[in-house]
C-alpha cells in the first residue's frame, strides 16, 4: 500500500516547515531510513528520513514551498503500483492506524463540525441567515441565548465589533487619499484619527517612491520578529531615565590629559 509522507513536527513550537530541497527525484528508489529531503524549521535545517522503502511516486510539495505540520508532501509506493487518490490513501492509513491502536472511528458529528461556516454550532435560523450574509463563522461568536444558543443579536454584535472605527475626518481623508482603514492598527476601543491616516498616507507615498526588493521572511529571523512584535503588543513597557552630573569628571579629565600625553 502507498505510504504518505507528511511534514514532520521537528520541534515543540513548530507549526510549519519550508522544503529546501528534495534529495530524491520522482521515480527514484528510496529506502526506509535514508535521507529524503531537507527541511528548514524556525531554528535549524534538518534532513528528514524516508518513512518507508519503495519508489518516490509523487512529490506533492515542491522545493521552496511552506507546508503546515501534518500536511502531505509526497507519496512512496511500489514500482508497479498505480498512483492512488490522496483521499483513498488517507482513509486506508487512518483505518489501519485506528485498528492497530484499538481506537474507535471518529464520530460523524466531529467531522461535520469542521465543514462550512458555522458547522454544528447551536444557532437560531435568524442568526444563521445573518452569519451567511456577513460571512461570519458562528464558531467565533459568543452565544447569549438559552442552552448556549447563538441568537441574531450575538451575530450582529460580532459584526459590529469587527468594523473599523474612525473619526468622520479620518474617514474623509482616507477616502480622498485612497487609504484602506483596515491596515491601520489601533488598540481595541480606540478610533482611527486624522493623524493616523496622514501617517499611513506618508508611509504609502514613501513606499511608492522607493525601489525595494522582498526578502523571504523565514527561519530564526522570522521567529525573533514574531516574538518581539508579540512582546511589544502584549507586555506592559516602562522606561527609566537617569541624569548624572559629569562636570567634576570633565574637570579631572582636563587636568590629567597633559600628563597622560607626556607618558
Amino acid at each position: 500500500m502507498a505510504q504518505i509522507v507528511r511534514m514532520p513536527k521537528l520541534g515543540l513550537t513548530m507549526t510549519e516547515g519550508t522544503i529546501i530541497r528534495w534529495l530524491k527525484k520522482e521515480g527514484e528508489e528510496v529506502k526506509q531510513g535514508e535521507p529524503l529531503l531537507e527541511i528548514e524549521t524556525d531554528k535549524v535545517n534538518l534532513e528528514e528520513e524516508a518513512p518507508a522503502s519503495g519508489i518516490l511516486k509523487k512529490i506533492l510539495a515542491p522545493e521552496g514551498s511552506v507546508v503546515e505540520v501534518g500536511k502531505e508532501i509526497a507519496i512512496i509506493g511500489r514500482e508497479d503500483e498505480p498512483l492512488p487518490e490522496l483521499g483513498e490513501v488517507d482513509k486506508a492509513n487512518a483505518e489501519f492506524e485506528g485498528a492497530g491502536a484499538g481506537s474507535e472511528p471518529v464520530p460523524a458529528e466531529a467531522e461535520t463540525a469542521k465543514d462550512g461556516i458555522g458547522g454544528k454550532v447551536k444557532a437560531s435560523p435568524a442568526a444563521k441567515r445573518v452569519a451567511r450574509e456577513h460571512g461570519v463563522d458562528l464558531r467565533m461568536v459568543t452565544p447569549t441565548g438559552p442552552d448556549g444558543r447563538i441568537v441574531e443579536k450575538d451575530v450582529l454584535a460580532f459584526v459590529e465589533s469587527r468594523k473599523v472605527r474612525a473619526t468622520p475626518v479620518a474617514k474623509k481623508i482616507a477616502q480622498e487619499k485612497g487609504i484602506d482603514l483596515s491596515i491601520i492598527e489601533k488598540p481595541e476601543g480606540e478610533r482611527i484619527t486624522k493623524r493616523d491616516v496622514m501617517e499611513a498616507a506618508t508611509a504609502v507615498q514613501v513606499g511608492q517612491n522607493q525601489e525595494c526588493s522582498v526578502i523571504p521572511w523565514t527561519g530564526m529571523r522570522k521567529v525573533i520578529s514574531e516574538k518581539m512584535t508579540k512582546a511589544k503588543k502584549e507586555i506592559p513597557h516602562f522606561y527609566l531615565t537617569l541624569e548624572v552630573d559629569m562636570s567634576k569628571v570633565l574637570e579631572l579629565r582636563e587636568k590629567l590629559a597633559p600628563k597622560v600625553q607626556e607618558m
